[in-house]
């Protein structure tokens, strides 16, 4: 995620999630080919941030939406699925309605990015999938994007 995208991120999430505790709106952004951010907002947050907004490959879809539609909104920007079984579509959207204005990112391969860290990894692993050589994902200790990594910390799972 570049320096820009990560501060409009956190300065849209910081003021809306002050405002209201719930997410009535997910925000999905569509920007890289490596991974999709996902945020949940409430629903007078989420109508400011569309003029910030304007133009760029983002959509607002309610919560009740995403959260019954998960395997295909979601599931339909993983190209290949490293982690079957890992409820990485059921986590995302935990993840949003326990922390609403929190952006996450799934990745190309089914992952879950949260950090800077997650995010340019995902990246150079989509690179090198895009390569005859290929991409062979990490041990799990080793993988900064397993969803377990990041869902048992944060829910329990």
């Amino acid at each position: 995620m570049n320096l820009t995208r990560w501060f409009l991120w956190t300065a849209t999430s910081l003021s809306m999630a002050s405002a209201h505790a719930g997410s009535d709106v997910v925000l999905i952004d569509h920007m890289e080919k490596a991974y999709t951010v996902y945020a949940g907002l409430p629903l007078d947050r989420a109508e400011a941030a569309k003029s910030k907004l304007e133009g760029k490959p983002v959509e607002m879809v309610p919560f009740e939406k995403f959260a019954e539609n998960q395997k295909k909104i979601i599931g339909d920007r993983i190209v290949r699925n490293d982690y079957p079984g890992s409820r990485a579509e059921e986590g995302i959207v935990a993840l949003i309605d326990k922390y609403p204005g929190t952006p996450f990112g799934v990745t190309w391969n089914g992952g879950i990015a949260l950090t800077r860290n997650d995010y340019q990894a995902a990246k150079k692993a989509y690179e090198a999938f895009n390569t005859p050589e290929g991409f062979a994902k990490p041990e799990l200790a080793n993988d900064p994007v397993a969803p377990i990594n990041h869902l048992k910390p944060l829910l329990g799972w």
